[in-house]
């Protein structure tokens, strides 16, 4: 018995009739490698729709690099953090030194009214 042949076009097959050229093959290949390229730079975030601003962002990302590479911008910026600590410090201080005076004074009075509520009482 002859089994029935498939009536289902093979999936390997092409849909072209006849063999590619070198052409063909350059523009598919090149058709995907863009592709490829475009996506891979999109799943990074380089928006390559818009090549001038990529351009400006890698720009502004080297020189980024250059200065944190430069020990004189590292020793800039530990400084600025270092007086920025130092300021907050001071804040804290500051306000913790300003509670305990208006606390004391407050207690002080507290203290000065109850003293002459006693002595008007005898």
């Amino acid at each position: 018995m002859n089994p029935r042949p498939d009536p289902r076009p093979d999936p390997r097959a092409s849909p072209l009739a006849g063999p590619l050229t070198r052409a063909e093959i350059e523009e598919i290949a090149a058709s995907a490698a863009t592709k490829a390229v475009r996506e891979t730079l999109l799943t990074i975030g380089v928006d390559v729709s818009h090549p001038i601003e990529a351009q400006r962002d890698f720009a502004v990302m080297r020189q980024i690099g250059r200065l944190a590479m430069d020990a004189e911008f590292r020793k800039d910026l530990e400084y600025a953090r270092e007086w920025r600590l130092g300021m907050q410090s001071l804040r804290t201080a500051s306000a913790r030194t300003a509670i305990g005076v208006i606390v004391t004074a407050t207690l002080g009075a507290l203290w000065l009214g109850i003293q002459q509520l006693m002595a008007r009482g005898h």
